[in-house]
């Protein structure tokens, strides 16, 4: 076996309305083609692939399968390959949606973390060198 990419990750969520909305205005997700399983729920695609699967639970009946305050057991956060890093930030913040921007010194990386309806956390990297902003990060020479 070897593994070629992450094909999707599910949120089972009693927040599935809010949920949806989420990925639809804050990633530009859109809802398409889910088997007709026996309980509601939705597939969320970018292009033909459905990158993110929501499905319905009753709140307070099942409990939390991850970590939501902090670090911790469970997953900590996914992450998407992006592009177009000023479209996304404009994305988001017409979306009104809060994210962190964090850009690694040491390497060509920019990294947008924010945090869905069920406190998921979701990171958008993009390739800082591609996006035209690494020569802003990159550390300063060493003093002689």
């Amino acid at each position: 076996m070897a593994i070629q990419r992450l094909d999707h990750y599910n949120i089972a969520t009693s927040l599935i309305e809010e949920t949806r909305a989420f990925y639809e205005t804050a990633l530009g997700l859109k809802v398409g083609r889910r088997p007709n399983f026996p309980s509601p729920g939705y597939w969320m695609y970018e292009g033909d692939h459905p990158w993110v699967h929501l499905s319905t639970i009753e709140a307070g009946l099942s409990p939390p399968r991850t970590v939501k305050d902090g670090r911790g057991n469970g997953l900590d956060h996914i992450s998407f390959w992006c592009t177009d890093v000023k479209a996304v930030t404009d994305r988001l913040d017409k979306a009104g949606v809060a994210y962190e921007d964090r850009r690694a010194s040491d390497a060509p990386l920019v990294q947008l973390f924010i945090k869905d309806p069920n406190g998921i956390l979701v990171e958008l990297t993009f390739d800082a060198k591609v996006e035209g902003v690494w020569e802003q990060r990159k550390p300063a020479a060493a003093p002689a």
